[in-house]
């Protein structure tokens, strides 16, 4: 599970399933998550005049939907050591 977080031109994913645990929910093995190398390749000089919402529209739908993947395990039952 990756939800991406949105700043204008700026997309970050996060993986809200790797801190389960702090949340007091078991810990599951996190899945590998590739990385759109794509994202990095932008360059932003130049291109103040970019309608950003329509260029990310993508990762705004993922935005949108981001109440349908909410991460749940069940209940941490031990005592969290620090």
């Amino acid at each position: 599970m990756r939800e991406p977080l949105l700043l204008f031109c700026v997309v970050e994913m996060y993986n809200p399933d790797r801190v389960m645990r702090q949340f007091g929910l078991k810990q599951r093995i996190p899945l590998l998550h590739s990385i759109n190398m794509e994202l990095h390749k932008i360059d932003l000089r130049g291109k103040t005049d970019k309608d950003w919402s329509a260029e990310r529209s993508a990762y705004v739908c993922l935005w949108n939907e981001r109440a349908s993947n909410i991460a749940t395990n069940e209940i941490l039952e031990e005592l969290l050591e620090f």
